[in-house]
């Protein structure tokens, strides 16, 4: 899909993939071939049992590196047993199309959770965008492009302030799919506030949820990687950061895996006022591909 653009156009994305491989570990060579042919990854063989220090300071450079130093420290250790560890980061910044005002930017109440009022900084503007009111998702949809419109931020909005929860009980990736085929473009009157959201959590029970817990059990199949050693996933860890302000957003994630041996009418001019908790995501319009994706339930 993409590896790699320049900000020439108000818009940057990197995606970089790397596997770290133990010395005392032997990988088949068509599986080192589908690592460069594609994924590109960058291959590395490395001592986790003797050098660990060593090799989470360079996991954690690569990360930086590649995140433009939105995310310095990925890990703070790594478990001494491990035979391979797979990297991913994805890096995002982006102008938006229209640009918020600063001198517009003022304090105004958000509803933390739905319940607690906290004055924060909040963006004013106006402009065509994408809009829509989504009765199966009971919330209002906006799209925010990014200059050259091939990127863009997407905005779910609850109609009640505590609705987030329910909007997330519902959300199927085909109730996303129709609100957002549903946007027309309008012109909307949008307060958004400024955020910046850090996450950083283990993958292995949402992994075991969506279907796949074999992956991390003693009968694993991975012998597309090794025929000599057998493999299971010993952890999957994210971490995540997302900044949105009156320039745009910058964005950046690092998933990392690690294995070890077995063992309505529309009036003239639309209020989107985000006061409350809710749903975002930043996707590819050409792919439909989603880089990013969150909630915001405090600020």
């Amino acid at each position: 899909y993409f590896q790699n653009t320049d900000d020439k156009q108000g818009v940057a994305v990197e995606v970089a993939n790397a596997v770290l491989v133990s010395k005392r570990f032997q990988v088949l060579s068509s599986y080192k071939k589908e690592l460069n042919d594609i994924f590109r990854a960058k291959f590395e063989e490395v001592d986790f049992l003797t050098e660990s220090p060593t090799v989470v300071s360079k996991v954690n450079q690569w990360v930086s590196e590649k995140t433009k130093g939105k995310i310095d420290t990925a890990i703070s250790s790594i478990p001494r047993n491990t035979l391979l560890y797979i990297m991913n980061a994805v890096y995002f910044k982006g102008d938006w199309e229209a640009k918020f005002d600063e001198l517009k930017t003022k304090q105004l109440p958000f509803y933390n959770f739905g319940k607690t009022e906290k004055p924060v900084d909040t963006m004013k503007g106006k402009s065509e965008y994408n809009y829509t009111e989504s009765e199966e998702l009971k919330s209002t949809v906006l799209e925010l492009p990014y200059k050259g419109k091939e990127f863009s931020m997407v905005i779910i909005l609850p109609h009640e302030r505590e609705g987030l929860n329910d909007l997330l009980a519902v959300l199927t990736a085909d109730k996303l799919e129709n609100a957002v085929s549903q946007l027309a473009s309008r012109t909307v009157q949008v307060t958004l506030p400024k955020f910046k959201l850090e996450s950083s959590f283990s993958l292995v029970e949402p992994i075991k949820s969506l279907g796949a817990p074999s992956i991390f059990q003693g009968n694993a199949n991975f012998t597309g990687i090794s025929d000599n050693v057998e493999l299971m996933v010993s952890d999957v860890t994210h971490k995540a950061v997302v900044e949105v302000n009156e320039e745009g957003a910058e964005a950046a994630s690092f998933t990392s895996v690690s294995f070890t041996a077995r063992a309505g009418v529309f009036r003239k001019h639309i209020p989107f006022k985000v006061d409350h908790p809710f749903l975002f995501f930043i996707r590819s319009k050409k792919s439909g591909l989603i880089l990013f994706l969150g909630t915001v339930n405090e600020l």
